[in-house]
């Protein structure tokens, strides 16, 4: 959440984000959202080494 209070979402596949949005412009524009759990920071695996 920004601090005006709009939901800001990132493309976790790209470097293009969309702007942030008000939730209610969120509820207008989409019928819902899938997400995978987030895991904690120690549970994370380190980068991958080359």
């Amino acid at each position: 959440m920004t601090a005006d209070n709009k939901l800001q979402f990132k493309n976790p596949w790209g470097c293009e984000h969309p702007l942030p949005m008000t939730a209610a412009d969120f509820k207008r524009l989409y019928t819902g959202i899938d997400s995978n759990q987030v895991p904690k920071d120690e549970q994370r695996r380190p980068p991958k080494k080359k």
